[in-house]
């Protein structure tokens, strides 16, 4: 949300979107290329301190605490997402 708030105050024109590095997986098994990814994501997450960067890990939510409002709309989605239309019924009548 900040950065839509953001692009719809300041305008397309006053950010950018840069490729920092390149990172060679090749010869890498799943792991060990996510490993090396999150490896090089902190990286960068440390030496810039991106201002719209929300989390402080790479790939990690720890340390960030969600509004109340954020939570009940990821509770009611899902809900919505994950149960079926006999599940859904079931519970606007025990409502």
């Amino acid at each position: 949300m900040r950065i839509c708030n953001s692009l719809g105050n300041y305008g397309y024109s006053a950010f950018s979107l840069s490729i920092l590095e390149y990172v060679d997986i090749s010869g890498l098994s799943k792991e060990q290329a996510r490993k090396l990814i999150l490896e090089r994501e902190q990286h960068f997450i440390d030496t810039f301190k991106p201002e719209y960067n929300i989390l402080k890990y790479a790939y990690s939510s720890y340390g960030y605490k969600h509004s109340e409002e954020s939570l009940l709309k990821m509770s009611q989605y899902q809900i919505f997402f994950f149960c079926s239309e006999k599940h859904l019924e079931a519970i606007k009548l025990g409502n």
